[in-house]
């Protein structure tokens, strides 16, 4: 019944769209304020529905409630300086030619590649800048219009043939002249560096995507350039490998831009402890929501708020020390992960005005009314459960006009988590509400979302994890209904 209900919605917005459109125009006032509910409440969530957490739109990492290490982290990561300082490094390099290659492809719609072809491959020939590691793959060239340059690239090896203890690491574009380059004009669509024990195809030990970089007034692109905290570091073990695909986001026909697929890492001491980020992918069951070749991406329509929970178990005992959230911000307006509680306890198994009414772990419609009787209660009876919740901050967007974004809308970096403890069988509960951020993204997607959503933690243990694979850590944590056949992740 639901594949066909979901068919059938997909029918109407390939017709054009007039279903959602006629009901987003709906007109239904608040009783109080006269306002639009419904438009307020899916284009403009955090106006519409209270955000509890402390605005992150500041510098001012001591507002937050960090302990020392989450502290040094935040300050690490909005420090401006990140960036004069890879730049500088970066423009002394004698650039050699190695051993090993990249593959490259170039689109312009990203669905017809070209052939591949070997891109040229250019390390820094100097061992002694700050311990400092420097690959590049290029140059490439575009010229806007959201066209897509592909690279994949293997036997990727540091100065240290064993393991590489990572405390500083940046994944993405610089420009021929060593200026780091942000978005726009560049879009991250993903750059994943791997460690050689996992396949191509996993999460990325050190990655990059667009919604990673921060807003102008939190550190900027230089948020990009990712530190561990004193006394630890990310693990790996070369050869190293790459995936990552980017877009210039310009309008079409801009001029060339010529831009390098760069890795930076800088090594610090073997006997530092484990800084490993793992990765917690949230999607719903039913297995026709899936997109077909781009698990754990799945389709949701656009006519309102969706939402839908996932719960789980934590299979280890660690310390999440740092994390953020990776995810379509146009598509999703809320993420919430509940730590210590299930779905029943939360109230989603009851009925309105307390409860979501929702039994099972597929995507469900909602109105106005029901999520926001739901989420005040949420809050007011569970918050203490809650350690993590990405909401979509119209603060947190820079507007940019002249590119290929729906709206010119940037969406950055958020805070989202904070410092909590991991414990073999601690029950978790992931919940998420779907909605578009305007009418132009309406229109723009046909009425159909793509979307993936990522919790991406930054964990510490008595043992050094394998680095990030395909199956989000399935020694960290583990979904407790897998969904045979279509879950990505799971076992």
């Amino acid at each position: 019944m639901f594949a066909s209900r979901f068919q059938k919605e997909a029918s109407v917005f390939a017709k054009g769209y007039v279903s959602i459109l006629l009901e987003l125009s709906f007109v239904l006032h608040h009783p109080l304020t006269g306002k639009n509910v419904y438009q307020e409440s899916v284009f403009n969530w955090d106006r519409a529905f209270v955000h509890p957490a402390p605005s992150m739109a500041t510098n001012n990492c001591a507002k937050f409630d960090f302990g020392s290490i989450q502290r040094e982290l935040c300050e690490r990561q909005t420090d401006p300086n990140k960036q004069k300082h890879l730049e500088q490094r970066f423009q002394v390099c004698n650039w050699v030619h190695p051993n090993h290659s990249g593959i490259f492809k170039t689109s312009q719609d990203g669905q017809t590649f070209t052939p591949a072809m070997s891109v040229q491959t250019q390390c820094c020939a100097q061992t002694n800048i700050d311990n400092w590691y420097f690959c590049r793959y290029g140059p490439v060239e575009s010229s806007g219009g959201y066209s897509w340059a592909s690279l994949t690239a293997s036997n990727i090896r540091g100065y240290i043939a064993t393991m590489m203890p990572i405390t500083m690491s940046f994944v993405g574009s610089f420009s021929p002249e060593g200026t780091l380059i942000g978005y726009p004009p560049l879009h991250q669509h993903h750059f994943h560096l791997e460690d050689s024990r996992v396949a191509l195809t996993g999460g990325g030990a050190i990655i990059t995507h667009g919604d990673d970089q921060c807003h102008s007034s939190f550190g900027g692109v230089s948020c990009l350039i990712r530190e561990t905290p004193s006394g630890y570091a990310t693990f790996m073990k070369p050869p190293l490998l790459i995936t990552a695909e980017v877009n210039d986001v310009r309008l079409m026909n801009s001029s060339i831009l010529r831009h390098f697929f760069t890795v930076a890492l800088r090594l610090g001491d073997m006997s530092s402890r484990p800084f490993t980020q793992v990765s917690m992918k949230v999607w719903p069951q039913r297995p026709q929501f899936f997109i077909s070749g781009h698990a754990p991406t799945f389709a949701v329509p656009l006519n309102g708020i969706w939402c839908f929970y996932r719960e789980g178990v934590f299979r280890i005992a660690a310390e999440v020390l740092w994390s953020y959230f990776h995810t379509h911000p146009t598509f999703v307006a809320e993420m919430m992960l509940f730590a210590g509680a299930n779905a029943s306890e939360l109230g989603l198994l009851s009925p309105p005005p307390l409860g979501l009414d929702i039994h099972d772990e597929a995507l469900h419609r909602k109105s106005v009314k029901c999520v926001s009787d739901f989420r005040t209660q949420l809050f007011q009876a569970h918050g203490a459960f809650m350690v993590c919740h990405y909401h979509r901050l119209t603060a947190m967007q820079e507007t940019l006009l002249n590119t290929c974004e729906v709206d010119g809308r940037f969406y950055r970096n958020t805070l989202g988590c904070r410092p909590f403890s991991v414990s073999r069988g601690l029950p978790v509960v992931a919940l998420l509400f779907l909605a578009p951020s305007s009418r132009a993204v309406v229109q723009s997607s046909d009425g159909i979302a793509h979307v993936h959503t990522f919790f991406r933690f930054f964990v510490s243990t008595s043992f050094r994890l394998p680095v990030i694979d395909p199956d989000a850590n399935d020694n960290f944590f583990r979904w407790r209904n897998p969904c045979p056949g279509c879950e990505y992740g799971s076992a």
